[in-house]
């Protein structure tokens, strides 16, 4: 799944959260998202605030980028830390980085 950067609304589970998530950035529907496993959490360096990790798979290959977004594009697990590059891994929990290496 996506590396967005969503808060969880007032009166919303972390589940719902990630649905909404991935509704809004990149365009799946709730039914096509399975939340399989969580990985990490940590403090956000710029804002202080937690960050969630979830394992996340989507039975679908269709997206489109939400409005605050440029494009959305599909990663091999093994790219991903390729793709997200230094600065991008450089906010990453340990237990993200190990994931994302196997």
């Amino acid at each position: 799944m996506a590396y967005p950067r969503e808060k969880i609304e007032k009166d919303e589970c972390y589940k719902r959260a990630i649905f909404r998530c991935a509704r809004e950035e990149a365009g799946i529907e709730e039914n096509f998202i399975t939340i399989k496993n969580y990985l990490a959490s940590g403090i956000s360096p710029r804002t202080k605030k937690e960050v969630r990790w979830y394992e996340c798979s989507s039975s679908t290959d269709k997206v489109k980028a939400g409005s605050d977004l440029e494009d959305v594009i599909w990663v091999d697990k093994k790219d991903v830390s390729k793709k997200c590059g230094e600065k991008g891994k450089s906010l990453w929990p340990r237990e993200v980085i190990e994931y994302f290496s196997k």
